[in-house]
């Protein structure tokens, strides 16, 4: 392969992909956590009680600094409602060799936990985020469930990322059925804003009902935070801080995904 480009995958973020957070803040895979029963169990072998039915990434190629998000559909084999987990984990690659190379953490493995309604199947994302300083050219990108189901995904690291426009920090505090999360971004460029808007991503089906500082609207796992009267300015080198609140069902994340403008931010 080139050597322009840089294979990753950050993350699965479970210690910073080099996981370094939960799944979810992650750009907003469609599908959601709930589990929806389907017609058959088809796909399913005698001995399955639940099978991946697929594992996707978006995008597949990133730069240094920079994360995706992975998606993956479980499928219930089984005649009874039940509750498992999924675990991502993953492998650094230096030109298709794995390794752990210079300014990438190693990755542990990271659990979240699906409900599953009999034959039905369920949808949960995972953020992959890609340290700045990472020098590995693709991330292998694992999933596994009921111990031995095991799918993996490639995500490409371009050679060099360019400089991020925006930061966010991101503190997220769930509580069983409901959350809170706050946000806090800061413009890195070199011009002012006068009236913004925030993306943020949530990887498990995490609903909003509510928010201060920002008025937000939500499709699917994207919410979009819009300034008030009050709060539209925002200076070069300056920060906006606002929050939500909400409920979720059968699975929980943390956002994986801030971006700003459009403009995908570097994660603190």
């Amino acid at each position: 392969m080139s050597r322009t480009r840089r294979l990753l995958p950050p993350l699965i973020v479970a210690a910073a992909l080099c996981l370094t957070g939960p799944p979810a803040l992650a750009a907003t895979p469609t599908g959601t956590p709930t589990s929806a029963p389907t017609s058959s169990s088809a796909g399913c072998m005698s001995t399955s009680t639940v099978r991946i039915v697929s594992q996707t990434v978006s995008p597949t190629t990133v730069a240094p600094g920079g994360s995706a998000v992975e998606t993956l559909t479980v499928l219930n084999c089984t005649d009874v409602a039940l509750s498992t987990s999924a675990t991502f984990y993953g492998t650094w690659n230096v030109d298709g060799v794995p390794t752990v190379p210079v300014g990438c953490a190693a990755m542990d493995p990271l659990p979240v936990f699906v409900t599953l309604t009999p034959h039905g199947t369920a949808t949960t994302t995972f953020t992959l985020r890609i340290p700045a300083t990472c020098t590995a050219t693709s991330l292998t990108a694992r999933a596994k469930v009921a111990s031995t189901e095991v799918s993996s995904v490639e995500v490409a690291i371009v050679a060099s990322a360019s400089s991020p426009s925006c930061s966010a920090t991101v503190q997220h505090h769930p509580w069983p059925g409901g959350f809170v999360t706050d946000v806090t971004v800061r413009n890195l460029a070199s011009t002012a804003l006068n009236g913004w808007t925030v993306g943020v991503t949530y990887g498990g089906d995490n609903h909003v009902t509510g928010a201060w500082n920002a008025a937000v609207t939500q499709s699917g796992h994207a919410v979009t935070a819009t300034n008030l009267s009050y709060n539209a300015a925002l200076p070069a080198g300056g920060s906006i801080q606002f929050g939500t609140i909400g409920t979720w069902s059968a699975a929980d994340a943390a956002p994986g995904v801030v971006t700003l403008g459009g403009h995908t931010c570097q994660l603190a």
